[in-house]
């Protein structure tokens, strides 16, 4: 009698169990198809560069004249983030600042005597450039294991330098201007380690609309022109990242 009944109980305990476990993977627990290796979770840091094309348009005032330029270039960047994956879905948030200032070529321009400069002056050459950019949104991605494709989008301020560059290439005069802007784009991530991230990115940015007073840098006096610019800007960069996480389990529901 007493084996019986130690043979129910151990039969009992089996079964408890048994339906302890099922009920655990059913709800989500490790082991369970409720869950799936976050991968792609944590804070990450990295650079990037590439390529940047930007266009833009002055507006010149009093005389109620106008140009348009346009500028192209290597452009290098920082950029700082957190994500945390749901599953398949991963979600978090990116800041940027990205910085031209090293690239003078179109400071370097100059109008050829006589004509075709892009100011309302033919012998003068009008440029803008984006100096800096300070981006901060979401990213939204779907994990395909070890590869990320996401969107992206969000806030941008930068700052242009305005110049206006006669044919001894020497400015004669310019303006600072801060835009506040948006930016979207997307890229694919590709997990090359356990913290090691590569990715390539596309973004636009739209700088809208900025004012300044135009001066001399030589005598630095006020000429009398209030500049107003817009700016936009695509650009393609490559990106490598440090994720410190991607070892966690997060449920899906």
């Amino acid at each position: 009698m007493k084996v019986r009944i130690q043979g129910m109980l151990a039969t009992a305990a089996g079964a408890a169990l048994f339906a302890s476990a099922g009920i655990a993977l059913a709800d989500g627990m490790p082991g369970g198809g409720g869950y799936r290796p976050a991968l792609w979770s944590g804070v990450y840091v990295g650079g990037e560069s590439g390529w940047e094309w930007e266009r833009g348009r002055g507006d010149y005032a009093p005389a109620g004249t106008s140009s348009n330029f346009h500028r192209d270039g290597v452009t290098v960047g920082l950029f700082l983030g957190y994500q945390h994956q749901f599953g398949n879905l991963v979600v978090g948030v990116e800041g940027d600042f990205i910085g031209n200032e090293f690239d003078t070529r179109d400071s370097q321009g100059r109008a050829p005597i006589g004509g075709n400069g892009s100011c309302p002056n033919p012998a003068f050459n009008c440029t803008n450039r984006i100096t800096n950019l300070i981006t901060i949104g979401p990213r939204v991605g779907w994990s395909f294991g070890n590869w990320l494709p996401y969107a992206t989008g969000g806030f941008a301020t930068g700052s242009t330098n305005f110049r206006a560059i006669p044919a001894s290439g020497v400015t004669s005069d310019q303006a600072d201007m801060r835009h506040d802007g948006w930016y979207v784009g997307g890229g694919l991530d590709w997990k090359l380690a356990r913290n090691v991230v590569v990715g390539l990115e596309y973004r636009h940015t739209d700088l809208g609309h900025a004012s300044a007073a135009d001066f001399n840098p030589a005598t630095g006096l006020p000429t009398g022109v209030i500049v107003t610019t817009r700016q936009e800007s695509d650009s393609v960069m490559v990106r490598g990242s440090l994720l410190f996480g991607g070892r966690d389990y997060a449920p899906l529901k």
